[in-house]
């Protein structure tokens, strides 16, 4: 199934993995037909896409209800909050999203493809071709799809857990001291590239404050206030990174503005998106939020962009 920027780019895919899950490895185990469906999608929709969705559900697999979120919403949700500045490190990209009364400000999101999982994974991956050298003969091509995959996804772990010694052994025996300080700092310096002061594309404090920069004047200390950092990239820093946002930031308001960055703590950054969804699905109006099979039937897949903004 293709994807980009957590869309779904291919509908006839999508349908062929939907149908594999439901018919060969039943894990919903449960009738479609008698449960409303929740799907999350990216900030900046696919109005051909979230159509075809629309349609393929009510169609096809005959649901009652269904309902179409903004994942950063979603996430706003988990951290109990409905006005705020969401900062998503995803795989693909990072998204500075602002969000007033459950809404998406969409003419404020900033969005940076130069950091993010893949760059991290590329960075990773240099520092094992300089421990391991694989430039030697002794590391065949399955050796390679090792380190370029499973063994970086390992040492993200190694550099997330306090609780882990910094040393990664390779299937031919051979031990990677990682050196955990070093790599963090090195992201650091990164996200917070400070070469051309507070012009820098590729700093996230100047993402969050540009992104805040074109709310409406009358919510811009609320949204100052309620700065919230998620994704599972971020999980590659402690709180130092909240620490230096804060201290950034503050430095370019006023004295009367508070600058408040906060995170989920541990994993649950990873599953924001899906903590924020048990929170949507488990109100009680939650159904009259959905699109419902009648108004399908009565609109056509139109109303999807009706009821789900």
């Amino acid at each position: 199934m293709s994807a980009s920027h957590g869309g779904i780019d291919n509908m006839d895919l999508f349908e062929t993995f939907f149908d594999d899950i439901l018919t060969n490895h039943n894990i919903l185990n449960e009738d479609m037909t008698k449960h409303p469906f929740l799907f999350t999608e990216p900030s900046i929709h696919n109005r051909t896409n979230r159509m075809k969705l629309t349609e393929l559900m009510f169609e096809h697999y005959a649901i009652p209800n269904l309902f179409i979120c903004k994942g950063s919403v979603l996430s706003s949700f988990a951290f109990g909050r409905t006005s705020c500045v969401v900062c998503d490190f995803g795989h693909t990209m990072m998204n500075v999203v602002p969000i007033h009364d459950g809404m998406i400000v969409k003419n404020s999101i900033v969005t940076n493809q130069t950091f993010n999982g893949l760059s991290i994974n590329s960075d990773i991956s240099k520092i094992l071709n300089n421990e391991c050298d694989i430039s030697d003969s002794s590391y065949d091509k399955s050796m390679l799809s090792y380190l370029s995959l499973n063994a970086v996804h390992n040492i993200k772990k190694i550099i997330t857990n306090d609780d882990i010694e910094g040393e990664f052994t390779l299937p031919d025996g051979k031990v990677l001291h990682i050196n955990k300080k070093e790599i963090k700092e090195n992201l650091l310096k990164k996200i917070f590239d400070e070469s051309n002061g507070f012009k820098t594309e590729n700093n996230i404090s100047n993402m969050i404050y540009n992104s805040i920069s074109k709310i409406e004047t009358d919510i811009k200390r609320e949204m100052f206030n309620n700065i919230l950092i998620c994704g599972g990239n971020s999980l590659l820093f402690d709180s130092t990174m909240t620490a230096k946002i804060q201290e950034d930031i503050t430095k370019r308001v006023s004295m009367a503005t508070i600058v408040k960055c906060t995170s989920h703590p541990g994993e649950d950054r990873i599953n924001t998106s899906w903590i924020g969804g048990s929170i949507l699905t488990s109100l009680g109006s939650f159904v009259q939020w959905c699109v419902s099979k009648e108004e399908y039937e009565e609109h056509g897949a139109i109303i999807i962009e009706r009821k789900c903004a």
